[in-house]
């Protein structure tokens, strides 16, 4: 059975360009290709099992089932990707001054 083609490589190469200044070679656009399939791939697979699992637990309260996957559970999962958050707090974490680096009496906490 033939592997249908899950991205076309033009757009990729038309945003590599539009960022990057220099040239890359032809192994490159494909590597790029696979990784974007592999990371959308995951990606929605993670999705779909939330999805599931939202469901579930409507069919447990009584509640009809959703029918499409809502934008808030592909948010979730882009914050997991990329690690960041909407509204990071980071709370005293990293909260230093010249006062607290030079004193002496300051003390590591492991």
């Amino acid at each position: 059975m033939e592997k249908k083609e899950k991205l076309p490589l033009r757009p990729i190469k038309r945003i590599i360009k539009q960022v990057l200044d220099g040239q890359i070679s032809q192994d490159g656009y494909l590597y790029l290709k696979e990784v974007l399939e592999t990371v959308a791939t995951d990606f929605v697979d993670n999705v779909k099992e939330e999805f599931w699992e939202r469901n579930q637990i409507r069919k447990i309260h009584g509640l009809p089932k959703f029918k499409r996957i809502p934008s808030s559970i592909f948010k979730r999962f882009s914050v997991k990707v990329y690690k960041t958050t909407e509204d990071f707090n980071d709370g005293e974490t990293g909260q230093t001054n010249k006062e607290t680096v030079l004193s002496r009496e300051a003390v590591e906490v492991a």
